[in-house]
């Protein structure tokens, strides 16, 4: 129990930490808002269904 809550906040921390990292980089590449919110977007998608699916 207490161990699998720890381990859901360091993924979540994480994703958090990934999504920030990938947006700033889109951003530095693009200098571009839109397209970088959609590419932070797309990713949360991705790792929404994967965390659904690995529980």
């Amino acid at each position: 129990g207490d161990s699998n809550c720890l381990d859901n906040s360091h993924l979540q921390k994480g994703y958090i930490f990934y999504s920030s990292f990938v947006l700033k980089i889109s951003m530095d590449l693009t200098y571009s808002w839109l397209l970088a919110i959609r590419v932070k977007i797309f990713i949360e998608k991705i790792i929404k269904k994967q965390f659904v699916i690995s529980h």
